[in-house]
């Protein structure tokens, strides 16, 4: 059986941190809804110090939901490298977003895994759209409430790579793939009320004129990303990290390359 006696929290933002854990070992359905308990909770688990293949990967990510063959390809993930260019020793930075929420079905659950980390490296902030909801500004809450959301994005069949973040203005000139979505979310698995915005995708509040829905949405991201609700990782290698892509945003920081393995459920 499973033990998570010593499983402690990661920050006080968001986060459990699972020492010791041994990936070969076979869990039991108690075992695998501890772990589902424990993600419900605190949205992140945190495995260090892991050795693992892309199948064991796979074989633990699929205790929180079917392991989606991203690309088609049968590799079941994708390697997340930051580099600039073939010859940088400079990676990129990627604001913060919520994989796929330009689509009626975002990614619930998102696994990354340091496969090549060079030391220090490019860092990935964690923002808690659940706490963020919870501790809302009665004000703000109210502007928000009954608000829908566009998400948009440029990948589309004849764009398959985004070229960066659409504006509200791009959505008159530009091909996109969007959906609406409300801006206070019920989480589909646990119910929990979110604040479902981010910076990459969240392009147009509706109903707003533009330069309302910029204001609202300046001051919805200013709470939301706000310190104290931010979970910053330093990556180590062998780190797991399985996180709730509705309930959190993530963003990576600038930084040294490194490469990481990505699953989705």
């Amino acid at each position: 059986m499973l033990d998570i006696s010593m499983a402690t929290p990661l920050s006080s933002a968001l986060g459990v941190v699972i020492p010791n854990f041994d990936v070969h070992a076979d869990l039991s359905d108690t075992d695998g809804e501890k772990l589902r308990s424990m993600l419900a909770r605190h949205h992140l688990i945190l495995f260090p110090d892991l050795s693992l293949s892309s199948a064991e990967n796979r074989r633990l990510l699929e205790i929180f939901g079917p392991v989606k063959d991203e690309f088609h390809d049968g590799s079941y993930s994708s390697l997340v490298q930051n580099r600039i260019s073939p010859d940088s020793d400079e990676g990129e930075e990627v604001i913060y977003h919520c994989d796929y929420s330009f689509l009626p079905d975002p990614v619930q659950v998102v696994s990354l895994y340091g496969m090549h980390i060079p030391g220090v490296c490019a860092t990935t902030r964690f923002a808690n759209g659940v706490r963020a909801c919870r501790t809302l500004p009665a004000d703000l809450r109210a502007r928000l409430g009954d608000k829908w959301v566009l998400h948009a994005s440029d990948v589309t069949e004849s764009h398959p790579i985004s070229s960066g973040r659409l504006t509200a203005a791009d959505l008159e000139k530009k091909e996109f793939r969007g959906t609406l979505h409300p801006a206070i979310l019920t989480h589909p698995r646990t119910g929990d009320e979110v604040l479902f915005i981010n910076e990459y995708l969240s392009v147009r509040v509706e109903g707003l004129s533009r330069v309302e829905s910029e204001l609202l949405l300046s001051a919805a991201f200013a709470h939301l990303y706000a310190p104290n609700n931010v979970y910053e990782h330093h990556w180590r290698q062998g780190d797991l990290i399985v996180f709730d892509n509705i309930a959190l945003t993530h963003k990576r920081e600038k930084g040294a390359p490194r490469t990481l393995r990505r699953m989705i459920a």
